[in-house]
């Protein structure tokens, strides 16, 4: 096992100071497949969607997708944290970081 790189560097490169990251890239690849497949299932499909009515569902797919992940990360990675104290819980809802002296801090920045 010691030919696996066990611990791989999250960045894949940096453009205009913006870093492309790995998992980024995974959840857009797997947006767009999502879009290809429903597309794909529709086109075949006896009642065909409109256009639109497959825009909302892509959108119902995309934030059911997003807070989904947000609330299952918190709830199997990080409930003794989240649910240890109101501003804690606050914390899954919005992009902050509440500390014991008041002050706040948006969530992924660095220290």
């Amino acid at each position: 096992m010691e030919y696996i790189h066990w611990n791989p560097d999250s960045e894949i490169f940096s453009f205009l100071g913006f870093s492309i990251r790995w998992y980024g890239l995974l959840w857009a690849f797997g947006l767009l497949g999502t879009a290809a497949v429903v597309s794909k299932i529709n086109r075949n499909s006896p009642t065909k969607l409109k256009v639109e009515q497959l825009f909302f569902l892509f959108y119902y797919c995309l934030f059911g997708t997003l807070i989904g992940a947000r609330l299952g990360h918190c709830i199997f990675y990080g409930a003794d944290y989240f649910f240890s104290s109101w501003t804690h819980f606050i914390e899954i809802f919005l992009p902050i970081r509440i500390y014991p002296d008041g002050s706040l801090k948006l969530s992924g920045m660095q220290d």
